[in-house]
């Protein structure tokens, strides 16, 4: 079917009045008081595609697209560019309805509208959306390698003067107090897992960054505007409820000691995944006296093994004199209550201890007791199961294995 010539071009002939109330239109609707510009393209391209016919003209949407990619790179929304299109249909069909003997060409001239509006519409909203993707990516890219150059930064090292260049673009601004809040969920987490996103969108504008780090997800967040029950309220929408350990501490030092903060957090972290603790947020001193036994696991076994061999070693009933020794030094050395949590005689007990002292050649009182004790504490924390630990991500393969202490 061809549409009237002559009806296009007396609405030719009324572009400038047209793109006047289109201009008007986004006014009202709340866009820019300088929207005529926008109006006129819009007013052009759509009469463009009249003269063209049924078909939208092969390439008259690419500047549509170039459109909405400046409008993404600029921060406007994607309404800035799509409403003058829409509204500019509207515009030509009542001023075409108004023309003279326009009538029977109206169906026609309004299904070539709809169908130009459609097209406008779609390319605009993907070259948009694609825009903000790529837009995306590329902050979250520079994010990214932000965070992973702050995390190995130091005191006194050269690359934190264009850190701190960067840093207020990250809410990191010279003076700002942070804190960092590392977490071990019951899995790897990257940057893209959707609970990272979850907890971004929980703690909101009071969290500078979120990431993730060694597989464990990683937030900065601002001293003094999030208590420790906000922070656990986060962490257990965004991974589960009481499926988290979680290890804060207060930045000392501004922006160049983060680094070390992040440090200290992994390495007490460390110590509370593999004593399976879940829900818990500690400070790093919570697991001092741990890390410390384990600072050198080859040397912790081997002196495990020289206090404690008399007892793991006895045939058949090493286990039970063991377990003996603990219950009697998690009493303070009562026996009766020894005897009452094992569920045996008092009279057995005192035969086991005796025992005990002369396996081990020394008796169960004073700095011999304590000493043992110790070593019971030892042998726990290296036989504390790696199983209980989420998994780790690329940067932790290269962690030693714990090894185990006698049986």
């Amino acid at each position: 079917m061809q549409h009237d010539r002559g009806l296009i071009a007396a609405i030719g002939d009324l572009a400038r009045p047209i793109a006047e109330v289109v201009a008007q239109d986004l006014a009202a609707a709340g866009g820019p008081a300088s929207s005529l510009p926008a109006a006129h393209a819009a007013v052009d391209w759509l009469l463009a595609e009249l003269r063209a016919g049924d078909r939208v003209r092969s390439g008259s949407l690419d500047a549509l697209r170039s459109e909405a990619r400046a409008a993404a790179a600029a921060g406007r929304p994607v309404a800035s560019v799509l409403d003058p299109y829409l509204s500019a249909g509207w515009a030509i069909w009542e001023a075409a309805a108004r023309l003279p003997d326009a009538a029977p060409s109206l169906p026609e001239l309004g299904g070539i509208l709809l169908r130009a509006g459609d097209a406008a519409a779609a390319a605009i909203a993907a070259a948009y959306a694609d825009a903000e993707a790529a837009q995306a990516a590329r902050t979250a890219s520079a994010r990214r390698e932000f965070l992973d150059e702050l995390l190995v930064a130091r005191p006194g090292d050269p690359s934190l003067v264009r850190l701190a260049r960067r840093a207020p673009v990250y809410g990191l601004a010279a003076g700002v107090a942070v804190r960092v809040v590392l977490a071990a969920a019951d899995r790897d987490l990257g940057d893209d897992d959707p609970a990272v996103s979850r907890l971004a969108a929980e703690l909101g504008p009071r969290a500078t960054i979120v990431a993730t780090d060694r597989g464990r997800v990683l937030a900065i967040v601002r001293t003094g505007v999030l208590r420790d029950a906000g922070i656990r309220a986060a962490l257990d929408a965004a991974l589960g409820a009481g499926g988290w350990a979680a290890v804060a501490v207060d930045v000392v030092g501004g922006l160049p000691g983060i680094g070390a903060a992040v440090a200290a957090v992994h390495a007490a972290l460390g110590i509370e995944v593999r004593l399976g603790r879940r829900g818990t947020l500690d400070p790093p001193e919570a697991t001092l006296l741990e890390q410390a036994f384990l600072a050198d696991e080859g040397l912790l076994a081997g002196a495990v093994a020289a206090v404690l061999a008399p007892l793991t070693t006895t045939p058949r009933t090493g286990a039970e004199l063991v377990r003996t020794l603990r219950v009697f030094i998690e009493t303070a050395g009562n026996r009766r209550e020894t005897a009452r949590r094992l569920g045996l005689a008092p009279r057995t007990v005192a035969y086991r201890l005796r025992r005990i002292e002369a396996r081990l050649e020394t008796r169960l009182t004073g700095p011999g007791l304590v000493r043992l004790g110790a070593a019971l504490f030892a042998r726990d924390l290296l036989a504390s199961s790696a199983d209980s630990a989420p998994a780790t991500g690329p940067k932790d393969r290269r962690a030693v294995r714990p090894r185990r202490g006698p049986a």
